[in-house]
Parts: structure tokens; sequence; C-alpha cells
């Protein structure tokens, strides 16, 4: 649930300055980006600079390894205090939350800007966020990831993309802002202007492994594989310990099938990413040995996805590690495992909307309609007060058990509300049409999840589920 606070009195104190009338243009084009003013150490500005070009840019371990050096150089440092909570792995959420409140504190040494900006990183509520960056867009006009992050709250498609169209229109030398651009283009639709824009991230920020990660990722998507590759490599001389890129490069050979060169390649991300950030990557490489049709070891890779969850003190991780493996008896017919799996992962992690969603998917693999539908509605619940990504998580779990109660359109409708990594749910919807005879429908729908080109472990999961068709 989002962790909502009042505004506090300092803000409440601020805003109104904030909110005051816009400058006029001829102020406006004199306003200079706003300073970094919360510390008197050279040092400790300096790092928080390189750390917040890096959190900008997408390289968070390496951001969070900067702002240590500038809490190191000034521990009073509330701005660097803040964003090193927001981007450190391996914080729980009462760390990061901690941390958060005692930055607001020590940035209320410094000027208004930094204040603001403490409290827009430290607010999970949508509407306190877009009210406090837009106040930070009327005090530092010429400020380009005030102006970002403001637009980056858009939540509808097209509105999205048109807001940051406007911020990479108006600050042209600004390079995370085309990197932002061009997924949502991506996710839009808009394939040719979303490669446009990751093409120009590369050329403003060329030295920066993120830039070519991400034009990589987007020659992945146009399956343009070997171009992929030469950008993911270029990320590893830029940042050899970059783990994005390592990761990258399993996508494209397991996308290629070349699957034991991919596990190999998620092994190497493994190694190189923080301890919070390794369950996911063994996850996805479990997904590989589904795609050999392997089912045990794809199962003791998820074992060893829960092991590196609770090396992380992560129950929630740990909990849908369990559920994924239901997932996966779920689909080849062990019910008893499937019940077994379920339990240890409500066991682990009670009352977590995604260890229900995942279950609720288990349940309709395995034909179970009415426990996966009571599941659903327990995720539907918690997504109505939860973020934008269970929301979405929520539809496509609802289209999965509309279409294994044979309700096609339903499922499709349902479909419509997530914009990407929706391949698990076409897959039952594809295996509906089957069922109701529609063969020639349903395998259009498996020859679009089998080339598409997302990879995650629901997608291997549906991919293997089509397969037959």
């Amino acid at each position: 649930m989002p962790r909502f606070r009042p505004l506090p009195v300092l803000v409440a104190l601020l805003l109104p300055l904030a909110l005051a009338p816009a400058r006029a243009p001829a102020q406006a084009a004199k306003a200079a980006p706003a300073r970094v003013l919360g510390t008197t150490s050279d040092e400790a500005r300096s790092r928080f600079t390189a750390g917040l070009d890096d959190a900008c840019n997408g390289f968070d371990a390496r951001a969070a390894e900067r702002l240590e050096e500038a809490l190191a150089a000034d521990p009073k440092y509330g701005l660097a205090r803040a964003l090193h909570a927001v981007v450190a792995p391996g914080l729980t959420a009462e760390q990061r939350a901690a941390e958060l409140d005692r930055a607001v504190a020590e940035a209320a040494a410094g000027p208004p800007v930094e204040v603001l900006e403490v409290l827009a990183w430290r607010s999970d509520d949508s509407a306190e966020r877009r009210a406090l960056y837009r106040s930070l867009t009327e005090l530092a006009p010429a400020e380009p990831r005030f102006a970002l992050a403001l637009a980056a709250l858009e939540t509808e498609p097209d509105a999205l993309v048109q807001a940051l169209k406007a911020v990479a229109q108006r600050f042209a030398d600004f390079a995370p802002a085309r990197n932002r651009l061009a997924y949502a283009l991506r996710d839009a639709g808009d394939r040719d202007a979303a490669m446009h824009e990751a093409q120009e991230y590369v050329r403003l920020a060329p030295g920066h492994p993120h830039s070519h990660a991400s034009y990589a990722e987007l020659l992945q998507w146009s399956k343009r594989y070997d171009e992929a590759l030469e950008h993911y490599q270029k990320s590893l001389e830029l940042a050899p310990h970059y783990a994005r890129a390592y990761a990258g490069i399993a996508e494209v050979r397991q996308l290629a099938g070349r699957y034991a060169e991919a596990r190999a390649a998620w092994q190497q991300a493994i190694d190189r990413s923080p301890a919070a950030s390794r369950w996911d990557l063994a996850v996805r490489s479990a997904g590989s040995h589904l795609l050999e049709g392997n089912r045990k070891p794809a199962l003791a890779a998820l074992v060893e996805a829960a092991r590196l969850a609770d090396a992380a003190a992560n129950r929630s991780q740990a909990g849908q590690a369990h559920a994924l493996m239901a997932v996966v008896e779920g689909s080849g017919g062990d019910w008893r495992a499937l019940d077994a799996d379920l339990e240890q992962a409500t066991r682990i992690a009670p009352d977590d909307p995604r260890v229900t969603g995942l279950a609720a998917i288990a349940h309709a693999g395995a034909g179970h309609v009415a426990e996966a539908r009571a599941a659903a509605r327990f995720l539907a619940s918690a997504a109505a007060r939860g973020s934008a990504d269970l929301k979405s998580f929520s539809h496509v779990v609802n289209a999965i058990v509309a279409a294994a109660a044979d309700d096609v359109p339903t499922a499709q409708t349902e479909l419509k509300y997530r914009v990407s990594d929706d391949a698990i749910g076409k897959a039952f919807v594809a295996e509906a049409l089957r069922r109701a005879g529609d063969r020639e429908e349903a395998r259009a729908l498996r020859d679009e999840i089998l080339g598409g080109p997302e990879v995650s472990f629901l997608g291997d999961v549906a991919r293997m589920r089509v397969k037959k068709l």
C-alpha cells in the first residue's frame, strides 16, 4: 500500500512560493538550472553530481556507490541521503523510509528546492508527487530532471508520450529524456520513433553504458540480435561490472534458442548484481530450461531463486519463487505438488498480492477455475489501492481466469489494459480459442507468442503452453 503522509508544515510554507504565477517567458529564459547547494563539501557535491547522473541514466548500482562516497564526505548531506535511499539495492522498505525521513530533516538546512525534491522522492502518493514536481518546475524552470519527473507521472499512454516529447524538445541535450521517451514510444507501439529516440540517447550519452544497453534492447525487440549484442558489449567496455548488459546478452541468446549460452550469461549477471537483484535473474534463467522442455531443472533453478531471496531477506520474492514453482506444476498436471508449493508460498509471504496472483495463474493452469477466481478477486482488491504495475498484473490475471472459464471476450477486454509482457494471458486465450474450435485464430495467437521479443519467466511458461496448439 502506498506510504501516504500529509505534507509536512515545512512544505505547506514552501508551496505558496512554488505555486506562485509562472515567471514571464523572459524571466524563465534567464533562470539557471537548480544548483546543488545543500553541502559545503566540494567532494560531496562532486560525488553527488556523478551519482545523480547515473541515477538519471538507470545505473542504480553505481549511483548508490557514488552517493555513499558523497555521504562519506558529508554525512549530513540530505539530498545525497534521499537519493541513496531511492536507488540503493538491498534496503528494506522500513530502512528506505527511515533514511528518507532523516534526509528531510537534513535537507531542511538547505535551499527550498532541495527540500521539495527530497519530499518528492519520499512520497509514494502520485497526487502529492505531482504537486511537488509541479512546484519544482516553477522554482527551477531550467532544471530538466524536474520537468522529466513531472512528465513521467502521466499514466495514460498517449498523454505520457506527448509530455515526454515536450520535455525532449525543450531540453534537447538532456539525454535521459530521450531514453524515457524511447520506451514510452515502444510501449505505445511506435517502434520506428522509439528506435530514433534510442539512437539520440546514444548520441547524447555515448560514454554511458546505459545508453548502449537501452539501444540494444530496442534492437533486440526488432530482432536485430547481432547489432544488439554489439551494443551490449559496448556497455561492458564502458562498465565491465554492468549487470544489465550481461542480462541483455542472456536475453538475446535465449531468444535465439542458444539456451546453454543464455544460462552462462544469466549467471554472469547474477555474479555481478547486488543481492537484492539476483532473485529476478535466477527466475529468468529458469525459463531457459522450460523452453528446452525440461521441467525438473527449471524447478531446481526456482529453488535456487528462493534461496537467493532468502539470503537477501526478501520474503515477497521467496514466496513468489514458490508460487512460480506452482505455476510450473499446474501446467504439468502435478496438482499435489502445486498445492504444496502454494502452501509454502503463502506461509512465507502471507497476503502478498503478487503471490496471490501467481496462485491464480497456477490454479487456472491446472483447471481449478473456482480457486483461480477467488485468488484473482483478492489480487484485484489489493491492486485497487496499489501501484500501476500491480493493477496491470491484476488485469492479466483476470484475463487468465476468464480464459480458463472459456470466456474469451472478457479475457480479451482485460488484456487491453496491459501494455507489454502479456504473453501468459494471450496463451490462455489461445488455449480457450482452441477448445472452442477456432484453430486458425488460436494458431495465429500462438505464433505471436512464440515470436515475441519479451523475455520473462511467465512469458516462457506461455511459450511452453502454446507450442502444441
